[in-house]
């Protein structure tokens, strides 16, 4: 139980509040987090496989190790999260905001970001080629440049 909720893999927190919790290591593989309140939460090294997190908010969200494989964002604020070395694997970010987050040496392999707001992010030593990224962008030498 954290903040009132049943957290864990498969669990259903659609719309749950669960912003500045440490959620440090979880598994939430599988969960239906869509329109949940992650801001500012403390998700390091956290397993995300397989969730939905689509308009979900996770505005300065740490993510930082998370296995965030084959997950739904899209839609979701993730303003000024840190994504450092995070395995982001075939990841749905579709419409996203990523302004100002951190993508150093995350994997982005098959990972979409089309329609994704990328002003502002800090990036390099990315592994992978995205399957897609917003128009006037591209990878090179593993940083994302407009």
């Amino acid at each position: 139980m954290i903040n009132g909720y049943l957290v864990g893999p498969s669990a259903n927190l659609a719309n749950a509040n669960l912003a500045n919790m440490n959620l440090v290591g979880i598994n939430i593989s599988g969960a239906n987090l869509s329109g949940a309140n992650l801001s500012g939460a403390n998700l390091s090294g956290a397993s995300l496989m397989q969730t939905n997190l689509n308009d979900a908010n996770l505005s300065d969200a740490n993510l930082s190790g998370a296995i965030v494989t084959y997950t739904g964002l899209q839609g979701a604020n993730l303003t000024g999260a840190n994504f450092t070395s995070a395995n982001m694997y075939a990841a749905h970010f579709d419409n996203a905001d990523l302004s100002n987050a951190n993508l150093t040496g995350v994997f982005l392999l098959s990972t979409n970001l089309t329609g994704a707001n990328l002003s502002g992010v800090v990036s390099g030593g990315i592994i992978g080629t995205p399957s897609a990224l917003p128009a006037g962008w591209a990878l090179v030498n593993g940083y994302l440049v407009p």
